[in-house]
């Protein structure tokens, strides 16, 4: 089987980002078959094996079909919480769920997720450089009386 240079070029590009970092690697699933459907249907119809195409054309979406119902109702039935040892859950579990907490910026979206208002979490367009700064410098000690204010901040949307 043979590709054009320029979609091979593309296609291993797009596996080196989803192999160096995770996040690309959906990347990889959308945009891959787009790029080797063409050439390769084009090398498959000219092998003439129209018998065995038709052959798959009768089971094979049926086969699609049913395992994307399997995986599906697999997926669906498994609780999807995040690991334990990359959550807060122990030291939740030792707090009052009415209390304010001065969190870190990593687990505001856990705090989200758990229920609990967090002081600070992973939408960083919405606090803004200034705020993140202080709040990162307050919870670093390298300024004592943010902190405090931070901390002592009673009103609904904190601000320190």
């Amino acid at each position: 089987m043979k590709l054009p240079p320029l979609r091979l070029i593309i296609v291993f590009g797009i596996l080196h980002l989803s192999l160096s970092q995770s996040r690309h690697a959906d990347l990889l699933g959308l945009l891959a078959p787009l790029f080797l459907a063409r050439p390769l249907a084009e090398q498959f119809a000219k092998l003439g094996c129209r018998a065995q195409r038709r052959a798959l054309n009768t089971w094979m979406p049926a086969a699609a079909v049913a395992m994307l119902v399997a995986i599906t109702g697999v997926a669906a039935t498994r609780a999807i919480t995040p690991a334990t040892n990359i959550t807060p859950a122990r030291a939740l579990a030792s707090i009052d769920k009415n209390s304010r907490i001065l969190n870190a910026y990593d687990f505001g979206g856990y705090l989200d997720f758990v229920g609990i208002p967090a002081f600070i979490d992973g939408r960083a367009e919405l606090y803004g450089m200034k705020f993140i700064m202080r709040h990162s410098r307050a919870l670093d000690l390298q300024n004592l009386p943010i902190f405090w204010r931070c901390w002592t901040n009673t009103s609904s949307a904190p601000r320190c």
